[in-house]
């Protein structure tokens, strides 16, 4: 089984599903915040007892390819949101809506593989 999880945001979700899709499993988390990246890293170190491969996107899930501006609550971190505010990051966009919608082309499965490259 492959878990995809869209803002992994720190880790959470994807520690869960980690322990849950067993040692056949495969967890994709995909994250744009940096800051909240390196935690989602450290939740995943912290869960390696479990042999679920987890492979960590740095860039942001969309509609479409291409680049995106990240813009960050200074005041609140966990709200990472694609609209303006003072602070802002440039992650790329992953599009996945378009790849789901087309029948045609790779799945989840085939679209994130674990030798992937650009995995971290």
């Amino acid at each position: 089984m492959t878990v995809l999880n869209v803002g992994a945001y720190v880790g959470l979700y994807t520690a869960l599903a980690k322990h849950l899709t067993g040692t056949d499993g495969t967890v994709v988390a995909i994250e744009p915040h940096a800051e909240s990246r390196r935690f989602l890293e450290l939740t995943v170190q912290a869960n390696a007892a479990t042999k679920t491969s987890v492979h960590v996107f740095d860039c942001a899930a969309s509609d479409r390819e291409g680049p995106a501006e990240l813009f960050v609550n200074p005041q609140n971190k966990a709200e990472p949101f694609m609209q303006p505010d003072i602070q802002s990051e440039q992650p790329r966009r992953l599009g996945l809506d378009s790849k789901a919608a087309d029948t045609s082309g790779p799945s989840v499965d085939d679209r994130f593989p674990s030798t992937a490259a650009g995995l971290h």
